[in-house]
């Protein structure tokens, strides 16, 4: 995926407008990263996710985000750890578990049913 751009939109702007367009449940900003947990539908059952919308100063072109779900597995792991424990009861996609996994240990906490050994063999 891109990155989208609103043109002369300001941060809060934008940040508003992420909420409200994606029905966000919870959201931390830290910085320029925009964590956000996500209610939906998969196979017809309620289900969540972790979504972070990496947030871009375009200048005079002005604020744009780059969204990375969980499922791609986002280089950043400093999403809030009680976001990963609302969404553990969800079966994970792609690479949302090995994700999951790294905001546990950058946490400094143990992944749930896993020890280091088991994840990195």
């Amino acid at each position: 995926m891109g990155t989208y751009f609103t043109p002369g939109a300001s941060k809060a702007a934008l940040v508003a407008e992420l909420l409200r367009d994606n029905n966000v449940e919870a959201h931390d900003l830290s910085g320029n990263r925009l964590w956000c947990l996500i209610p939906s539908t998969r196979d017809g059952k309620p289900w969540k996710y972790v979504c972070l919308f990496k947030l871009v100063d375009g200048g005079r072109d002005g604020w744009g985000y780059k969204p990375i779900s969980e499922d791609m597995g986002p280089c950043y792991y400093d999403c809030p750890l009680s976001y990963v424990k609302a969404v553990e009861p969800f079966e994970p996609l792609a690479y949302a578990r090995e994700w999951r996994d790294k905001v546990y240990l950058h946490h400094g906490r143990q992944p749930p049913n896993k020890n280091q050994a088991e994840m990195f063999a």
